[in-house]
């Protein structure tokens, strides 16, 4: 909570007329009480906020920057390695619908297993039984259906909800370097328009699949063991290049990377500007980098256009307490509201890190406070509010049968029992019963106050 200079005076507030940065990022500015000091102002949005940057009149006042909670909610796994539904083996990878369906990969048992919110135990999502199918990375498109590498099999599966079997979507002839071949699949992720990006690590490249392609475009080549790629919303690719302990950004149209993440000279390192042998990575629609730092056991935010990375969760030692990891592999955002699922690989379980933002700002000035807000999604708004300057509780002044008070107002309204009196709108009003008498001032302004 922030607090500016305090006086002694009662504050009335009334949102103004607002221009919203984008129509679709809707943000609205409550108070908490009216005439009331202190007022506590809300900013409320329908999105998890990034930033939040208070303004009295033209003047920054206050910066408030989300925050993850490093100690980490178990959403899928946790209970040891095994086949039972609340099991697990070694996690490579997660996604997560929006419906918070949470999806890991489980390559020993030949599987991919969904736990609902809340869920103490999975189901199966995917399975080959009886074969060398090896889910190793997921994807989720907008219907929800699930893709599915099969690192294995150096193919690509298509699982729609409910099926009980997938079909090739890319890859399937066979291991090798053509453009409709595979190797090793270590990661892939969709754009928005579901083309389809793979992490073809045998052959040191990444791929681009077109929704019903039937061979794909190296899009980055030359690569030492490339894990995950991420796409933002500019069509930026983001490749984690293991093997020299980097992330690389790939612009629209362009086949060269440059290093955004990571030190300049590859190698590994525990510094916050250093990686060890990354992995899973996601963007979030403010540039900012997510990034599961395996060799390193640590969770990691780098913000866009930054020389070094944050820690949000992990030491350099492996763990399975809530704040540790144990060779995190892959990872995902959730962009509406800033989650971060991350698959936590020898614990057997996928976590969850919630952010957190303080989103008041406790105002003991009269003026007009504005907001300028950044969402994990992209969305930046502005919304405004004026505090005026209240009035002073009005206090009764009894004259034989007359009411008044002390102090002058410019308008009143008389009440009995609670119920106003008719004309009873002076500031002496002549006792005609009994009862209890109470009456509403105001001084012109969009504010009330009322006596004892």
């Amino acid at each position: 909570m922030k607090k500016i200079a305090t006086y002694s005076l009662l504050l009335c507030i009334i949102s103004s007329p607002t221009a919203h940065a984008q129509s679709h990022c809707t943000l609205t500015l409550g108070d908490d009480s009216l005439c009331n000091i202190p007022a506590t102002i809300q900013a409320t949005a329908g999105f998890a906020l990034q930033q939040i940057e208070w303004y009295y009149g033209d003047s920054l006042i206050y910066t408030s920057v989300a925050g993850w909670d490093s100690n980490g909610v178990t959403v899928a796994g946790g209970n040891g390695a095994g086949t039972a539904l609340n099991q697990t083996g070694p996690v490579n990878d997660v996604a997560v619908d929006n419906k918070g369906n949470v999806y890991v990969t489980d390559a020993g048992h030949k599987r991919v297993m969904k736990w609902p919110p809340l869920s103490t135990q999975g189901v199966v999502a995917a399975e080959i039984a009886n074969s060398s199918f090896a889910p190793a990375s997921l994807a989720l498109d907008k219907s929800g259906n699930l893709f599915i590498a099969d690192q294995a099999n150096d193919l690509v599966y298509k699982w729609v909800p409910g099926a009980t079997t997938g079909t090739v979507v890319a890859g399937g002839n066979g291991r090798g370097n053509a453009a409709n071949q595979l190797n090793n699949i270590t990661g892939i992720c969709l754009d928005e328009n579901d083309n389809l990006y793979i992490a073809d690590n045998g052959n040191g490249r990444i791929q681009q699949w077109a929704p019903g392609a039937t061979s794909g475009i190296t899009l980055a080549g030359g690569l030492t063991d490339p894990k995950h790629v991420a796409v933002d919303k500019n069509g930026n690719r983001y490749v984690s290049e293991s093997g020299k302990n980097r992330i690389l950004k790939y612009a629209p149209g362009s086949n060269t990377g440059i290093a955004v993440a990571g030190n300049s000279n590859g190698n590994s390192g525990t510094g916050l500007n250093e990686l060890n042998q990354p992995e899973g990575i996601d963007v979030d629609g403010l540039g900012n980098l997510y990034i599961a730092d395996r060799g390193n056991n640590r969770l990691i935010m780098w913000p866009d256009g930054a020389s070094s990375g944050m820690i949000i969760s992990g030491t350099l030692t492996p763990g399975a307490a809530a704040h540790q990891l144990n060779q995190p592999s892959g990872l995902q955002m959730d962009k509406q509201n800033g989650n971060i699922y991350v698959a936590d690989l020898l614990n057997y379980r996928a976590q969850k890190f919630i952010p957190g933002i303080n989103e008041n700002l406790i105002a003991d000035d009269s003026g007009m406070y504005t907001t300028k807000t950044k969402a994990y999604n992209g969305c930046t708004a502005t919304d405004s509010i004026r505090i005026y300057q209240g009035i002073r509780k009005p206090i009764l002044f009894i004259d034989g049968f007359e009411l008044s008070t002390f102090e002058e107002y410019d308008s009143y309204q008389w009440l009995l029992n609670n119920y106003p009196i008719p004309n009873a709108t002076n500031r002496k009003y002549g006792i005609m019963e009994e009862g209890a008498y109470r009456v509403i001032v105001n001084n012109n302004k969009p504010c009330l106050d009322t006596s004892d």
